[in-house]
């Protein structure tokens, strides 16, 4: 999620409230990591077929799916600000209606 000052983004995710329904992928070995992420149909198949993008893209996204992987959501207060929500019809990991737990944890 991002901050702003004229709100809060957020993408690409389930609500913060909504526990993970799968096993975590941060720590798999390289090929294993590659197979799972080209389940979540976002990433373009030449990022993850060639080796420079490969070398660049990969650290990255590991270390961002540790982060989300790892996570633990605790209530706190209300964000004051309005909250922006973007999902994708064909993402497998942040499904519609996976997002609607927001209203309640925003």
């Amino acid at each position: 999620m991002f901050f702003c000052a004229a709100g809060a983004l957020s993408f690409g995710r389930s609500a913060p409230n909504v526990a993970s329904r799968e096993a975590p992928i941060f720590n798999l070995p390289e090929e294993a990591f590659i197979a799972e992420v080209r389940r979540f149909n976002g990433i373009p198949r030449e990022v993850l077929d060639r080796p420079e993008t490969k070398k660049l893209f990969l650290p990255v996204l590991g270390a961002d799916l540790e982060m989300l992987d790892t996570y633990e959501y605790y209530p706190e207060e209300r964000l004051s600000c309005p909250i922006t929500v973007y999902g994708g019809l064909q993402l497998k990991v942040c499904a519609l209606g996976r997002n609607t737990p927001l209203q309640v944890a925003a």
